[in-house]
């Protein structure tokens, strides 16, 4: 409505050598205003695509990041079980040959030596597993995202209830017997045979690393593992995405330039031969 407006109080005013020049003007002005609209359009579009794929990368690389870092404290937690456990069987072996070479007045090594020292070392160790096998449940459930995944979770933080009552009731009955312990007049012997029986403790210590490892590798592990595989495809994916939308604007952007041209200079086709045709007439 501007545009007739102006064209209608502008065109007879001006020398009709120049009306084609004021024509050709002002649709160039058109074509230039249209191609920003359609460009702008659609750079929105695009970008809007874009920018939604863009939050999902960073969310998926966040969790990601956090799969990493759970994977990391298994394979440590694992590692540490192992070595404390070969550490331990290392040493007792010493321990016994040193034993060997004791006598009563003179003595190398004690049971104190070969099995309370060491059932410290494995009830410490048990108390950080326990701990990591919290975390490891609750971060599962925060990203559980299917039925299936739920029951797994379920499941696993089933099995991790049963590995805390088991530690529970160890340790309830070694604070059990530790009260009954013999007093400070007691004889070597009693002594002894009192540290005794810390070597069934750390036998039944040892099986519970072992259900603590089994539970790291057979759940936190695997599940974990098979989630960042998971998050990196969708995070691939995404950026294949963001880099086809990025070409395809370009592309886009480019065409309807195109397509503009040609009917920019189609109309200025007409308009000329309209011109010549009334000329000559």
């Amino acid at each position: 409505m501007r545009y007739s407006t102006v064209v209608n109080f502008l065109i007879p005013r001006i020398k009709k050598n120049n009306k084609i020049k004021v024509i050709k003007f002002l649709n160039l002005i058109i074509f230039v205003s249209i191609f920003a609209l359609i460009s702008s359009s659609m750079s929105l579009f695009f970008e809007n695509k874009i920018d939604k794929l863009e939050k999902r990368v960073t969310l998926l690389e966040v969790n990601n990041l956090i799969f990493t870092n759970q994977l990391e404290r298994t394979s440590k937690n694992i590692k540490r079980i192992e070595n404390l456990t070969l550490n331990i069987i290392e040493n007792n072996s010493l321990l016994e040959i040193i034993n060997e070479f004791s006598a009563d007045k003179i003595r190398l090594s004690d049971a104190r030596n070969l099995y309370f020292d060491p059932y410290y070392l494995l009830q410490s160790l048990a108390v950080k597993n326990d701990d990591e096998i919290s975390r490891v449940t609750k971060d599962a459930m925060l990203i559980v995202e299917d039925l299936n995944e739920l029951n797994l979770v379920e499941k696993a933080i089933d099995e991790a209830k049963n590995i805390e009552a088991k530690f529970n009731s160890l340790n309830r009955r070694e604070s059990l017997y530790e009260a009954n312990s013999p007093d400070q007049n007691s004889s070597t012997k009693e002594w002894d045979k009192h540290y005794e029986k810390y070597q069934q403790f750390n036998e039944e210590y040892k099986d519970l690393l072992d259900d603590q490892k089994k539970f790291f590798f057979e759940f936190s592990y695997l599940f974990f593992s098979k989630k960042k595989e998971e998050y990196s495809e969708e995070i691939n994916k995404n950026l294949e995405e963001i880099s086809k939308l990025s070409k395809n604007e370009t592309k886009t952007i480019l065409y309807a330039f195109l397509i503009q041209i040609i009917i920019f200079l189609v109309i200025q086709s007409f308009e000329i031969s309209f011109e010549i045709f009334r000329k000559k007439k």
